[in-house]
């Protein structure tokens, strides 16, 4: 877990570095671009989590080590300068690296095999440097390697891996616990020995060459796993699945190399990192470094070759079609191309159904349609052309399918035969399956035949095949319907959204009980904006869910849950489809939304970074991503997915608007501006209305109230004209909070009775109004809008709702002079509230405790994510001012002091308000304090 310091760097300076932007962030600290103003130099300054060096011994423990890595001085390591304590922070000052990483190099671009060789022959120089001094990396990762504009190799973070805990990011720890300190590293990079506790040697270092060099050939580690005791069992127990059966165009040396370094017994790896670079110089220049085998071993592979070929051709006698795929494993993907009739038939009804009967298995994974479509488009290929055996063959070594399941209708006189040719990805023939038709059969249990036969073809367990129910019970009987039901999801996909309401409804005729029909109807409903409509096929499929496949009725079951605000109920259906179809990158999408409602943000991107994985041109999942962890203040990442997302050829409207926040949270306010001008210039009403909102609160943020509450009352006539009462809601609710600042209580009361006026009322908004009635003392109203709100929540109880609940009651009872505390307390931990929060630290202020005052302040500002998305911007700014009062309080005054500057640097352009004045005069006093 990132660990943030309590107060932004930018703008300070600090011993006789001036701190000019956050670069990077991770588990031992942050990292700053700064100017040494000594040297007149751009230097890299991390500064270190707090507690991560925990005592002077520590502190001293750690200079000596900063000075023996000062002394590295390679091309290919980035060069450690200082290290040194400022207050309570630790800084090492580091060579300034510009450039990108290599994780971000690979997400960006595919890897050339000769740019491969070249990094990592720059990789094992660099650590060949520091080994020759007793010197081990221990945390080698993608993000520890930048590239130079000019092509160079820099290692960086040299030597922290030892003070800092495991670091879980890309894991999922939650089914179990773990000390962090068995081991120091990156779990999915490191070495048997590593996750074994044992001490490491420079061999470690190279295990960890080996996993890099295998993401970089194959776009994918060598090792995944949902949580950690899973990767560890993995990583000590099982080898890798050979680079060249995920990409069959790396070099039989190269990956010979690769699956050397990743030997789980370190005696058998490369044992220095000069053997590594020197085999890797031999690969440049195309020379082979394996000896011809001896005439005796040559002899013996030749009988050996006879007598399978024997064993396959009296295997062949007896079944009649070829072996199963050995190269196929567990949750690999395949993709369905179109049906290749020889005669006249129903293609696209044949090749719906053998998609929609493969996808009930938990062995073989298939490429959605939507993911075909979007891979086809970035290929400049026709959409609505027949996918044809060359094109989905392409698609296939694009995309990481491992078979290409060619289906096909022939005639054979008054009946006929569906056909399904397995290939691999360079176009082998695996297995032919066929099922003959009698005349007037049915084609869709023929279906359900030879797709079961598929299955067994590529490895599946008889019994998991058996478990599956006949595709007529999860889709429909009629051929006509599966027909038009297969159009318009290839419309969709598409994104013609007019053209598949059109089939879908055709389909629906066919077969009114026809519940995917329903539920993919819904879907474009809900595109189109038809909410009513969307409700209509919502409820008809949740009704006839039991003729849905485990995988759809367990989508519809969420999504029905989740429209009626029932999110605890979603999330659990949400996490067993999840739990049965790990790789659907849709269930993952929509757990993600899932975990947004409720409020768990980290486990929300945990979500939606696992879908980015699994659809890589997934622009929903980047959107979200990046969305939730702006709103998560982990602003870096967000611009991080962002960037990537971009690199892709990504756009969307939420990623515009996840750019925007981010910018807006690490405090770069011009570009934030300039990012959500660009939303409200754009000619999509959603995306013009959420960039003018989004500027109304950078204005509140700076404090340009007057100019703010101009802009928001001219806003709200419009979307009184336009019939926007969403975002005519969030404008009346910021309203009522600016009157408040004036000490205009009936003008916030006035917002808070109009929030709640017309239908379409929701929980947020009697909970905003409800604050309002709250701050503004009219506690008569607000107990009123507490009864609805109770009302509204107990049709659909939700943990949102119940921590709005609570929250109002705690504040209304504080108001009457009684203890609220403990009803916020009960908020907050149902939900994370920041109203709740600066109550407590409130009351926490009115006892005279200060400490505890500063504790509620640092979680609200930590907050800041979601005060710059959901709730009052001015609210971050007031908290920091809050906890430096109380620093100043208990003594802490140099911290105080950095907190009082920010504030000012903020309202630098703000009205001249009370609040502004007393911050200067604050500062001011301090100052004279702090003079000798």
């Amino acid at each position: 877990m990132n660990v943030t310091p309590s107060t932004p760097l930018v703008g300070c300076t600090l011993s006789h570095y001036r701190f000019l932007s956050l670069i990077g962030e991770g588990g031992t600290g942050q990292v700053y671009l700064a100017r040494d103003e000594h040297l007149h130099r751009d230097v890299a300054v991390k500064v270190l989590s707090p507690g991560l060096l925990a005592d002077e011994q520590a502190r001293h423990r750690f200079r000596s080590e900063a000075l023996t890595l000062s002394q590295l001085n390679h091309p290919n390591i980035a060069t450690i300068h200082d290290f040194e304590t400022v207050g309570e922070r630790d800084l090492l000052v580091m060579e300034y690296v510009a450039g990108e990483t290599l994780g971000e190099r690979i997400a960006r671009i595919p890897l050339a095999e000769e740019e491969i060789i070249s990094l990592g022959t720059q990789l094992a120089q660099g650590l060949a440097a520091a080994h020759a001094r007793g010197i081990i990396h221990r945390d080698l990762k993608p993000s520890n390697l930048r590239i130079t504009p000019d092509g160079f190799l820099k290692i960086l973070d040299y030597g922290l891996a030892r003070l800092a805990p495991a670091r879980l990011t890309d894991l999922s720890t939650r089914t179990g616990s773990v000390a962090e300190s068995v081991f120091a590293g990156t779990p999915g990079y490191m070495a048997p020995e590593q996750l074994r506790g044992e001490s490491p040697d420079e061999r470690a270092d190279l295990y960890t060459v080996g996993a890099i060099l295998y993401e970089m050939v194959t776009n994918r580690r060598p090792y995944s796993a949902s949580n950690l005791f899973e990767l560890v069992n993995q990583v000590v127990h099982t080898a890798p699945p050979p680079p060249r059966t995920i990409n069959p165009r790396v070099s039989i040396d190269l990956e010979h190399v690769i699956l050397k370094l990743l030997d789980r017994s370190p005696g058998l790896r490369y044992q220095r990192a000069e053997d590594l670079e020197v085999d890797l110089r031999r690969l440049d220049r195309g020379a082979t470094v394996r000896p011809e085998a001896p005439a005796w071993w040559r002899r013996r592979v030749a009988l050996s070759t006879v007598a399978a070929l024997a064993m396959v051709l009296l295997w062949l006698a007896w079944n009649g079609s070829p072996p199963p795929v050995t190269a196929f494993s567990a949750r690999d993907w395949v993709l369905v191309a179109d049906v290749q009739e020889k005669k006249d038939g129903p293609a696209l009804a044949v090749r719906e159904a053998l998609t929609v009967t493969l996808q009930q298995s938990r062995y073989v994974n298939v490429l959605p349609r939507e993911r075909v479509i979007l891979a086809l488009q970035r290929m400049e290929r026709p959409t609505h052309a027949r996918l044809d055996e060359t094109t989905a063959l392409d698609l296939c070594r694009r995309e990481g399918a491992k078979v290409l399941l060619i289906p096909s209708v022939e005639a054979a006189g008054e009946s006929s035969s569906i056909i399904v040719r397995g290939l691999d990805a360079n176009g082998r023939l695996l297995f032919v399956e066929r099922t003959r038709i009698k005349p007037g059969g049915d084609i869709i249990a023929a279906v359900d035949d030879v797709a079961a036969r598929v299955r067994k073809a590529l490895g599946e367990s008889l019994d998991q095949i058996a478990a599956s129910r006949p595709l007529a019970q999860v889709t429909t009987p009629s051929l006509e319907a599966l027909e038009r039901y297969s159009r318009g999801v290839d419309q969709a996909a598409r994104g013609d959204l007019t053209d598949a309401e059109g089939s879908l409804r055709a389909a629906l005729v066919a077969d009114s009980r026809f519940a995917m029909a329903h539920l993919q109807l819904a879907r474009v409903q809900l595109k189109l904006g038809h909410r009513e409509s969307e409700q209509e096929h919502l409820e008809a499929a949740y009704v006839d869910r039991s003729r849905l496949s485990d995988r759809e009725r367990y989508l519809i079951e969420a999504a029905y849950a989740e429209h009626r605000d029932e999110f605890e109920q979603s999330e659990r259906s949400l996490r067993t489809l999840v739990g049965l179809f790990p790789d659907d990158a849709t269930g993952r999408y929509e757990l993600g939304q899932g975990f947004v409602a409720t409020g768990k943000l980290a486990e929300a991107a945990e979500q939606f970074g696992a879908a980015r994985r699994l659809d890589p041109y997934s622009a929903p999942a980047h959107s979200e991503l990046a969305l939730v962890l702006a709103e998560d203040s982990r602003e870096s990442e967000a611009l991080e997915v962002v960037g990537q997302a971009r690199g892709r050829g990504l756009d969307t409207p939420n990623l515009r608007w996840a750019h925007g926040m981010a910018l807006f949270g690490l405090g770069r306010l011009d570009d934030a501006r300039q990012a959500f001008e660009a939303m409200a210039a754009r000619s999509e009403e959603s995306e013009r209305v959420l960039g003018d909102i989004y500027l109304t609160r950078l204005l509140i943020f700076e404090g340009r109230l007057a100019v703010a509450t101009e802009k928001l009352e001219q806003a709200v006539r419009a979307d009184r004209f336009a019939g926007r009462s969403y975002p005519e809601r969030i404008r009346r609710y910021l309203l009522g909070r600016l009157a408040l600042l004036r000490g205009d209580r009936p003008g916030a009361v006035r917002q808070a009775s109009e929030m709640v006026r017309g239908p379409d009322v929701r929980v947020e908004h009697l909970w905003h109004a409800g604050y309002l009635h709250v701050l503004a003392d009219n506690l008569s109203a607000a107990t009123e809008t507490l009864a609805q709100l109770t009302a509204l929540v107990s049709k659909h109880p939700n943990v949102f709702g119940r921590s709005s609940i609570l929250h109002l009651e705690g504040e209304i009872a504080v108001r009457r002079g009684r203890d609220g505390a403990e009803l916020l307390r009960q908020s907050d931990a149902a939900q994370t509230n920041i109203y709740a929060l600066m109550r407590l630290a409130d009351l926490a202020e009115r006892r005279k405790d200060w400490r505890a005052a500063i504790t509620e302040w640092t979680r609200v500002v930590k907050a800041r994510g979601t005060i710059l998305r959901n709730g009052f911007a001015a609210d971050y700014v007031v908290a920091v001012w809050r906890r430096a009062q109380n620093q100043v309080r208990v003594g802490d005054v140099e911290e105080a002091t950095l907190e009082y500057q920010r504030v000012i640097d903020i309202w630098q352009n703000g009205d001249d308000t009370a609040d502004r004045r007393r911050v200067r005069d604050e500062l001011d006093q301090l100052s004279v304090r702090r003079t000798p």
